[in-house]
């Protein structure tokens, strides 16, 4: 009894200490998890959730015992976040119609607010409605509308426009692990898509013409012009991800490299290009030798001009909020606790904008900065300095084993992020953040001394532009080939909730090894991790068949119960479009798959192995499967290059193979012998060449036909 009396004494006063040493931290955490309870657990009606928080104000008034007043008060912050979830997730304002009365709609009247031109000519338009004719006539409302503007018609923000087409809402995600833009786009409050054509009905009023842009995006657009100007068009996509916030000219290639070496943030508009401009900014205004005060507004100013830049990203409002309240904590000499700092920070970011918590920007920085903040201090004490007094030894210390410490925190706290997202954990990304940081540093305070430059007629910006122009394409080439090391990640695919659970509880417990018992939580945590309760269970898995949705075309992948792997056809590709890359890769990740044991062809149309050239070149396959036919197609010709440069073996399937595979029997149908093909193949010949197979497991059955059409069924019949 005295154990339990004991440790619930502890449990209140480590509670207690911890609401009261940190309140704004707790008090954001609460907060956050009334949000999150609101977007699982919707109520339809306001009441319940008032009549909650009005019984618990009442019992904060009542009851005088401390430890159960802070209980009730983290209850009510918790109402009050779910309260506050609800009306902007789910509360719908008054007079605005419903989404049935908008996507019905038979036109939308209302104003461009945002206009982005692409490097591939593409138009990419926010427009915001005033009112939408449906029923007959014309009813108030303001919604958001994402318009790919292919008639090029849009041509400024301000631009007053009536469009005689409805909406539709964006796509959700086709397969496990792609990206849900529906999602994505309702959490920006923009929940309506439009494709604008040439042969659609526009009007524009008469006397709107010209153009009204604020101040700011004019600045946007000057630095834009300025970086365009002076840089190579990968050196200025890659400036203006960092300085604006802008990553959609960057090459596709060049992104999912950064991701895989663990340092895409660095292409994210964060905290850490806040630092670094911070730092240019007060290192400058310090020799100038400007009072504090001045150096405080005007960097102050600064910050809400440079957020104002890039359009209010989280990750910019939580570093300038924690910058600004930490300079005017200085200033009125009070202590700075960085952790209330950063739970000021969120607290101030969610109630205006709830939607932000869920936006993966914006839980990728506050996990960073909690990982730096918490972390840091208890982990520093666990890795031993190097003794010594020479220079080397000095640099060691201070310039590689504490940003170490500092990336390997940030890292850690990012980990259930990347797991989850991306189905990763980052590894390599701890010791290449040691370099890459202070090379982005560079860069960006060049790309500062670029703009100065370029408005200044006397100063060197021709010069400058040189040296950034070979500092970036020698750091993408860099980053090109680090890719490629098989150290920088682990594809242990999407994580369970109790994986999740486990992983968060083995972090947590890192950052305090230094006390046993945390250590041993930390080993069970890992342990865990490493050998699942999955692994436990020594019956083989199931036999598991997936049929993917590609657009046009056909992918399956089936996953035997001896752990092999087939991917039966990949979709189509052309016209900068792939299967492999849009629908079948986001989906291996998610599984966790970088191995294919077999590729199989159907048949070489362009719909079902198109995706293959892709899919070649990212994931290692062993064998390709193929029916007999060969076809001159420039797509077939490419696919048996890269079979043969990547040592692919080459198969082919005719009726009457037979293949056990673990626990599955496998019998194929068709096609028959190669000679009874014509010489010149076209649509229903190559159709009717379709391999075709039977799959068996215990009473289960599947029977894959490509396209086969009804010679080839005719065919079949008789083979049982």
């Amino acid at each position: 009894m005295n154990v339990y009396s004991g440790g619930f004494s502890a449990m209140k006063r480590s509670l207690e200490n911890s609401f009261h040493t940190q309140p704004l931290f707790y008090t954001a955490i609460f907060f956050i998890v009334g949000i999150v309870l609101s977007f699982y657990f919707p109520v339809e009606k306001d009441w319940p959730v008032l009549a909650v928080l009005a019984v618990l104000l009442l019992l904060v008034v009542i009851i005088k015992n401390m430890t159960a007043v802070t209980v009730i008060l983290l209850l009510l912050l918790i109402a009050l976040g779910y309260e506050r979830g609800m009306i902007s997730l789910y509360r719908q304002e008054a007079g605005q119609p419903s989404a049935a009365q908008v996507l019905n709609s038979a036109a939308l009247s209302g104003t461009v607010t945002e206009r982005t031109e692409r490097k591939n000519g593409r138009v990419q338009v926010l427009f915001e409605t005033d009112s939408i004719l449906t029923g007959g006539s014309w009813k108030q409302a303001r919604v958001k509308i994402r318009i790919t503007d292919k008639s090029a018609r849009l041509k400024h923000i301000g631009q007053h426009v009536r469009i005689f087409k409805p909406p539709s809402p964006f796509p959700m995600a086709a397969n496990p692990g792609m990206f849900n833009a529906r999602y994505y786009y309702d959490m920006h409050e923009i929940p309506f898509r439009l494709t604008l054509n040439s042969r659609d009905s526009l009007c524009v009023p008469p006397g709107d013409t010209l153009p009204r842009r604020s101040l700011i995006r004019q600045a946007r657009m000057a630095v834009s012009r300025m970086l365009d100007r002076y840089l190579h068009p990968q050196a200025s996509a890659f400036m203006q991800a960092l300085l604006l916030g802008r990553k959609q000219n960057i090459d596709r290639e060049i992104i999912n490299n950064f991701q895989q070496t663990g340092i895409i943030h660095v292409l994210a508009i964060s905290g850490l290009h806040v630092g670094f401009i911070v730092l240019f900014l007060y290192t400058l205004l310090s020799l100038l030798q400007i009072p504090e005060t001045f150096r405080l507004i005007i960097t102050v100013v600064a910050l809400a001009l440079f957020a104002a830049m890039v359009e209010f990203k989280a990750p910019v409002m939580r570093a300038s909020l924690m910058i600004v309240l930490y300079m005017l904590a200085k200033k009125i000499h009070r202590p700075v606790k960085p952790l209330q700092l950063l739970g000021l920070a969120a607290l101030i970011l969610v109630i205006y904008n709830p939607r932000e918590l869920f936006l993966p920007g914006f839980q990728f920085s506050f996990a960073a900065v909690w990982g730096l903040l918490y972390g840091t201090k208890r982990v520093e004490p666990l890795i031993p300095r190097i003794n010594g007094k020479s220079p080397l030894i000095h640099f060691l210390n201070n310039y590689v084993r504490q940003p170490f410490v500092a990336s390997l925190c940030a890292v850690l706290a990012t980990t259930p992020l990347t797991w989850y997202y991306y189905g990763v954990i980052q590894v390599g990304a701890i010791f290449f953040n040691i370099a890459v940081i202070p090379l982005v540093g560079l860069i960006v305070l060049l790309g500062i001394f670029l703009l100065i430059a370029a408005s200044l007629p006397f100063m060197p910006a021709v010069g400058i532009a040189t040296i950034l122009n070979l500092l970036i394409s020698g750091f993408n080439t860099l980053v090109t080939h680090a890719a490629h090391w098989p150290v920088f990640q682990i594809h242990a695919g999407r994580a369970s909730w109790t994986m999740m659970v486990l992983l968060m509880i083995f972090i947590t417990s890192a950052f305090h090894a230094a006390k046993r018992r945390w250590r041993y939580l930390a080993l069970a945590a890992l342990g865990l991790l490493i050998f699942p309760y999955g692994l436990l269970n020594l019956s083989p898995p199931p036999l598991r068949v997936t049929f993917l949705d590609v657009g046009q075309g056909d992918a399956c992948l089936i996953e035997f119960p001896n752990g092999k792997k087939m991917l039966l056809d990949a979709g189509d590709a052309g016209f900068g479009f792939s299967a492999g890359s849009w629908y079948i890769e986001p989906f291996l990740k998610y599984r966790g798959i970088r191995h294919l044991d077999y590729a199989l062809i159907s048949h070489p149309h362009a719909d079902h192995m198109g995706g293959f050239d892709y899919l070649f070149d990212k994931i290692r396959v062993d064998t390709l499967i193929l029916n007999e036919l060969v076809v001159g197609s420039a797509l077939y010709k490419n696919l048996l290059q890269k079979a043969r440069r990547y040592n692919i073996i080459l198969k082919h399937w005719q009726r009457g193979l037979r293949r056990r595979m673990g626990g599955t029997a496998l019998y194929v149908l068709h096609p028959r012998d190669a000679d009874e093909h014509v010489k010149e193949p076209h649509g229903r010949e190559i159709n009717d060449s379709s391999i075709v197979f039977k799959l068996q497991y215990g009473q289960t059955a599947f029977l894959f036909t490509g396209d086969a059409e009804l010679p080839a069924e005719k065919a079949m019949l008789g083979f049982g």
